[in-house]
């Protein structure tokens, strides 16, 4: 599968997170010259409001997208999410919507900045190796990456290997395409695509599939991203 959560801004995020981190910073005036102080991060893991604190004049947010599902036995791995980061101007007192979404839906803060989620992989018919999900887009903000696409399965056998969200150093990496059966040449399963940086996580290992003349280092379960 792809990397699982979504988020928006964070300090580090796990594989499967998807979130919303705000950065508050304060602006204060003497009279004579302005002061700035920035307040504590804000994690959202679900759906909220962030309500922008007094003397507050600009926020920094980050989000990340949501992770694709595998698409079941020997189906494509889930795409990874999309990232989004900026900093805006914001009035103190104002309410912004916080949506937390997950596989295929959007991340998001009010109308400001937003990612969406990967595309769950889905199964193609054999002999074909494919259906893995689209990557989330990122959008809105000041630096915008794009997750992974999902790597492709193959019939009934091998899964192919989830993408990686996208993060603040780039875009996710794709999931690697499973190996055919037969023969059981390589690794059954393709691998997890790597993450874009934090606060992304990286893709999880599709599955392999145990059969008669395959040695042990080709029977491989799914890995978690």
């Amino acid at each position: 599968m792809g990397n699982i959560f979504s988020m928006v801004n964070i300090k580090k995020i796990t594989a499967t997170l998807k979130m919303v981190f705000i950065a508050s910073l304060f602006v204060v005036s003497d009279g004579f010259n302005n002061f700035s102080f920035a307040q504590s991060p804000q994690i959202y893991t679900s759906s909220n409001t962030f309500t922008v604190p007094a003397c507050v004049s600009s926020i920094t947010i980050e989000v990340v997208g949501g992770g694709g599902s595998g698409g079941g036995n020997g189906g494509g791995g889930g795409g990874g999410g999309g990232y989004s980061t900026g900093t805006f101007a914001v009035t103190a007192g104002a309410n912004l919507a916080v949506t937390v979404g997950g596989a295929g839906t959007t991340t998001s803060v009010a109308a400001l900045i937003s990612a969406t989620g990967g595309a769950n992989g889905t199964s193609v018919a054999n002999p074909a190796i494919g259906g893995g999900g689209a990557g989330g887009v990122g959008s809105g903000g000041s630096t915008n990456r794009t997750g992974g696409t999902g790597g492709g399965g193959y019939s009934t056998y091998f899964g192919g290997g989830g993408a990686g969200a996208a993060g603040a150093s780039g875009n996710g990496g794709n999931g690697g395409n499973t190996v055919t059966y037969p023969p059981c040449n390589g690794v059954p399963g393709g691998s997890g695509g790597a993450s874009g940086g934090a606060p992304g996580g990286a893709g999880g290992k599709g599955a392999g599939f145990t059969a008669g003349g395959c040695n042990s280092s080709n029977v491989n379960p799914a890995v978690a991203g």
